[in-house]
């Protein structure tokens, strides 16, 4: 279980392509593609977020395939 915080570069995908991008907000929610939710400095991978990134886009749980050291 990886801990995810603003600032962590993140790998996920998107339309069937895998992109990286680094974390500039994360929202926690209360179900599995909410898109809004209670805005949080940090998540466990296990819990459902929705994060917005960098590059100007937004991943949810169900997207990121791991944390980039």
């Amino acid at each position: 279980m990886s801990k995810i915080k603003v600032g962590t570069c993140v790998l996920y995908n998107i339309h069937g392509d895998s992109r990286v991008g680094r974390v500039t907000r994360i929202e926690k929610t209360f179900g599995r593609r909410e898109k809004y939710g209670v805005e949080v400095d940090s998540v466990s991978s296990d819990e459902y977020y929705v994060l917005d990134l960098d590059n100007g886009q937004f991943a949810y749980h169900t997207q990121v395939r791991s944390v980039v050291d």
